[in-house]
């Protein structure tokens, strides 16, 4: 078997851990940290926006760590800060600490054990293989989202969130180190393996060679794919983050209420593994279109819902929408920047992101304080996801 595949599978494992614990997870811990402090839902999610702050800002400085040196150290590392934020956030006394602990500590375990870290290992390892490969990789996001709100919900039923967060973070967290000193390798040339061949010319991709952040920043393919995933990505993680939330606000019960999130990562693993799949032999931008025009589909199905059946329908269609998203991502900065400037890229991209992608789930909170309810945000959002799709549209050339 091709090692380039162990490597595929010790990504799922950093991105289940990632995504479980500091995306999805955070839904179903929300709604505690609300009671605890006694504060307003606008409050809690500015914990979001510390950790997307935190995060973008520290994307370049990994993206640079990352294409000039060893992932694998810097994996074990993020996993190290994973169990010391969780553990930090069990003990917090009062709402800034828990910002503090999101920023400073999860932040970097966030950025480092993503899709950043994660994408470059397989842009390294896959050359035909690589949509196939993207998709199966970022299954993990999706694995992550099943389990983790469950688990948090769960054990906070059981014995209260603050345990929960001890028990469920630190414990991931070590799992993930071991299979990370067992699987990740960083280049084929490491174990003395040549690496897949190169992607076959698309016209879309430029020479592979490094690119400062001023010749990336000068290209007009930088901000159409910036805006346009931001815009996708800041959509999904207001709507996300507030979820369950929204389903108890529909009468749903709390354990289903944070079930929803799971259920949108499980239907999420069809979209990565199909979208992976027709990367290969379909132009990327129009699957990215189409995959935004999904989305707004079932952000309509969201505020037709009326209950649980219906809302479970515009989740599924949203999981099978946004998981052709980040493979795609990962392919589109592929091609357009090339292997050797992958990490500063896409470390650039999410940096450029932050006002969009650090305001969402907040904005998505306080409109919610101030309405009574989500129609209003997600109105907004479906607008802005138009936006994304023409976009995206514009990318100056068809490539796979």
């Amino acid at each position: 078997m091709y090692r380039g595949w162990a490597v595929t599978g010790g990504t799922i494992a950093t991105q289940m851990a990632q995504a479980g614990l500091l995306i999805y997870g955070f839904s179903a811990l929300a709604l505690p940290l609300e009671r605890e402090f006694g504060t307003s839902r606008g409050a809690v999610m500015v914990t979001t926006t510390c950790l997307s702050l935190a995060s973008s800002a520290l994307a370049p400085l990994a993206g640079r760590a990352i294409d000039r040196g060893s992932v694998r150290r810097l994996m074990l590392l993020a996993c190290a800060m994973l169990a010391a934020g969780f553990l930090a956030l069990s003990k917090a006394g009062a709402l800034w600490q828990v910002w503090t602990i999101y920023s400073v500590l999860l932040a970097p375990a966030n950025v480092l054990l993503g899709q950043l870290s994660s994408a470059a290992l397989i842009t390294r390892w896959f050359g035909p293989r690589r949509g196939r490969a993207m998709g199966i990789s970022t299954l993990g996001t999706s694995l992550g989202g099943f389990v983790f709100p469950v688990a948090l919900a769960a054990g906070t039923a059981a014995f209260g969130w603050r345990t929960a967060a001890a028990l469920v973070g630190c414990g991931a967290a070590l799992a993930v180190a071991a299979i990370v000193a067992l699987a990740i390798v960083d280049r084929p040339a490491d174990v003395g393996l040549p690496g897949e061949d190169s992607y076959a010319p698309t016209g879309l991709e430029i020479a592979d060679e490094a690119l400062s952040a001023s010749a990336i920043l000068a290209m007009p393919a930088f901000w159409i794919i910036t805006f346009g995933v931001g815009i996708k990505l800041a959509t999904y993680l207001g709507l996300v983050n507030n979820l369950a939330a929204y389903g108890r606000d529909l009468g749903v019960g709390e354990v289903a209420a944070a079930g929803l999130v799971s259920v949108l990562s499980v239907t999420s693993m069809a979209g990565k593994l199909g979208f992976g799949w027709l990367a290969e032999r379909s132009p990327l931008k129009w699957l990215f279109a189409g995959a935004l025009g999904l989305t707004i589909l079932a952000f309509a199905g969201l505020i037709a819902a009326r209950g649980y059946p219906s809302l479970l329908a515009a989740c599924l269609l949203l999981g099978l929408a946004t998981g052709g998203m980040l493979p795609l991502w990962g392919l589109i900065v592929a091609q357009v920047f090339g292997q050797a400037s992958f990490g500063r890229a896409l470390g650039l991209t999410n940096l450029i992101m932050v006002p969009l992608t650090a305001t969402a789930s907040p904005l998505a909170g306080w409109s919610y304080d101030a309405t009574g309810g989500y129609r209003t945000a997600i109105l907004a959002s479906m607008a802005l996801l138009a936006l994304a799709t023409a976009l995206i549209a514009l990318l100056p050339r068809q490539g796979r």
